[in-house]
């Protein structure tokens, strides 16, 4: 199983985007406080809502591209602290604004190759609290640029 925590952030909102994510190889690393994965990046100017969208997908991409292929992989849990985009992506709300629209879309054909490969992706919501190391990841590459 993998576990990846996303978070996303936009100073000004609308304004630079900052994005992070951490991901657990659980069939790798048994080490539950050590990520095997972690990422920041820069990702132009948005909104709050689209830099969630980005950090999610950045964070799925990464793995269907280096890790698909593990033997044993057959679930991914991934977790957010953005209702909005959780509900989205359970089909509880509609991804309908313009600006939402292609990430929606970038999502639903990651989860295709995710699917072809007969793995399981389980998208929940986590309360802030519990996503702070996917939020210091994000604000990581700001301290990089200071």
């Amino acid at each position: 199983m993998i576990v990846l925590i996303t978070d996303g952030s936009s100073k000004g909102n609308p304004g630079p985007i900052q994005i992070g994510y951490l991901i657990w190889d659980r069939i790798k690393n048994n080490n539950g406080f050590k990520p095997t994965y972690r990422k920041s990046l820069w990702r132009g100017a948005g909104t709050n809502n689209e830099a969630e969208w980005m950090a999610m997908n950045e964070g799925l991409k990464f793995i269907r591209d280096n890790m698909l292929n593990s033997p044993g992989l057959h679930e991914i849990q991934a977790y957010c602290d953005s209702q909005v985009v959780v509900r989205q992506i359970n089909g509880e709300y509609q991804a309908r604004h313009e600006n939402i629209v292609p990430y929606y879309q970038e999502f639903l054909m990651i989860l295709k190759g995710l699917a072809s490969s007969n793995c399981k992706l389980t998208v929940s919501w986590l309360p802030r609290q519990l996503t702070q190391l996917a939020d210091k990841e994000a604000h990581r590459c700001e301290l990089a640029t200071i």
